[in-house]
């Protein structure tokens, strides 16, 4: 009989405990208030306690401009399209679901950024959750370009967020040059609180970037350089059938004249502005002397065959399915100065193809638009093997960039056996900055053939001579 009454006692006391099971469970909080939970259908509560925590990966962008000034930006991603700076962001977070998060970003110009005093809000689109899970991003800037791709550290392993959609997650605004930018990224998530729903915040750390206030954006550069109004007003000095010189084509031209006396005796000091600017102290001109362009017009260009700038034709070689030279330079110095070559020395241009005709061609970026010029070139004697065969040269000339030109000379002979020096009294004149002086051999099949020419030129001086 005691032993019945024991065991009904033990029983009795898991009723109790079942039935106490199935009423609430009471979690007293830390700041005095309760959260009360009914039980679920197998007579227990589960609780998850969540902290949030802001992202610790610092996002990290170091960018070289044109330049080569660098730049640090604390984003994942920035590009320039069309001259406009675009940056973006990605980031993480693990919010469980059941709060129902909108993730987005906070942007202004000034700290202490939140939801409420921030310049910009703007709300992310989720990202599939299965490719990039807790993975958000944006896009900041007036411009776009599809299939733009922002790194992003997935388990501690560098991937990317590949954007299609010119749509989604964009904020448009133009940033602007020398201002810095404020943001955070954000989560509002729905939480529960005295047994009320409400919507609670949740910012990762305040980061910042800085677009850059470059130099060369404002016109400005170090040593000094032409302001855009100077350009402009250099212009009237030329005629109007021709294209007005840029900064960039006068620029060897201005670094020379500068060295002259007569530039030494002219004060540029009430001329020259200057500005701070990311890169340093920049400066331009405001006004360009008349003296510079009569110095311009006035001077002899001489292009030098051993150390100018020239190409030389070439053939399409077939076993090896490629351009090759058709021509081979072959430097020649110390020549004989009874020979009377300039400088003792040229340039020999010896055909790899004897079958066809070849040519070289000369650079001048120092060639002024609309100046009528002569020009005069040196061919020397042949001094590397005995050969006295003469050869037959064709010149034409043409403005850098311009595929029309113009024939200054046709089927002149040349001696092999003298220095020869033709001057082209053509009074030619380009219509833009810089020329391009193309020599080549003239000779027909029949007559290299018949050894009465060859294909061998020997190039030891090129001069144009400004006519008055």
């Amino acid at each position: 009989m005691k032993t019945k009454s024991i065991l009904f006692a033990i029983a009795l006391m898991g009723s109790m405990t079942c039935s106490l099971a199935q009423d609430v469970t009471i979690l007293h909080m830390k700041d005095g208030t309760t959260r009360r939970f009914t039980n679920g259908s197998k007579e227990t509560t589960s609780i998850r306690f969540y902290e949030y925590e802001p992202e610790t990966d610092t996002p990290h962008f170091t960018m070289t401009h044109d330049t080569g000034y660098q730049s640090t930006w604390d984003v994942n991603q920035v590009w320039t399209i069309d001259g406009k700076f675009v940056v973006g962001l990605a980031w993480q977070s693990d919010i469980p679901d059941n709060f129902h998060a909108r993730h987005g970003v906070c942007l202004g110009t000034k700290p202490g950024m939140t939801v409420d005093n921030c310049d910009y809000k703007t709300y992310a689109t989720d990202l599939d959750e299965y490719r990039y899970p807790g993975c958000h991003y944006m896009v900041i800037g007036e411009k776009w370009e599809k299939y733009m791709d922002i790194p992003i550290n997935m388990a501690n392993k560098k991937t990317y967020i590949y954007i299609d959609d010119e749509n989604s997650n964009r904020l448009i605004i133009p940033l602007e040059l020398g201002q810095t930018y404020y943001y955070r990224t954000f989560a509002e998530c729905q939480v529960e609180r005295n047994g009320q729903k409400e919507t609670t915040v949740m910012y990762s750390t305040e980061r910042s970037f800085r677009v850059p206030r470059l130099m060369a954006d404002f016109g400005y550069a170090n040593p000094a350089k032409f302001s855009d109004e100077a350009v402009d007003a250099f212009a009237k000095h030329f005629p109007e059938d021709v294209t007005p010189p840029t900064w960039e084509q006068m620029k060897s031209l201005w670094n020379q004249w500068l060295l002259t006396e007569e530039a030494k005796q002219i004060d540029l000091s009430p001329y020259i502005a200057s500005e701070s600017f990311d890169d340093g102290m920049g400066y331009h001109i405001t006004h360009i002397p008349d003296e510079f362009y009569t110095w311009m017009i006035n001077r002899e260009i001489v292009i030098d065959p051993m150390d100018g700038i020239f190409e030389v034709s070439t053939y399409d070689n077939y076993e090896t399915m490629s351009a090759e030279p058709s021509v081979k330079p072959l430097w020649v110095s110390d020549v004989d100065a009874s020979w009377g070559v300039p400088n003792n020395r040229y340039v020999r241009f010896e055909p790899q193809r004897t079958t066809m005709n070849h040519s070289v061609t000369y650079r001048s970026d120092e060639v002024v638009a609309g100046v009528p010029y002569d020009v005069i070139i040196v061919f020397a004697p042949e001094t590397v093997d005995s050969s006295q065969i003469p050869t037959k040269i064709n010149v034409n000339a043409n403005a850098v960039g311009s595929q029309s030109s113009q024939q200054l000379a046709s089927k002149l002979e040349i001696p092999a056996n003298e220095t020869t020096t033709i001057q082209l009294a053509n009074d030619y004149r380009i219509t833009s900055m810089g020329m391009d002086l193309t020599i080549m051999t003239s000779v027909s099949t029949r007559e290299f053939i018949l050894n009465k020419f060859n294909r061998i030129m020997r190039i030891a001086d090129i001069r144009l001579i400004p006519r008055p």
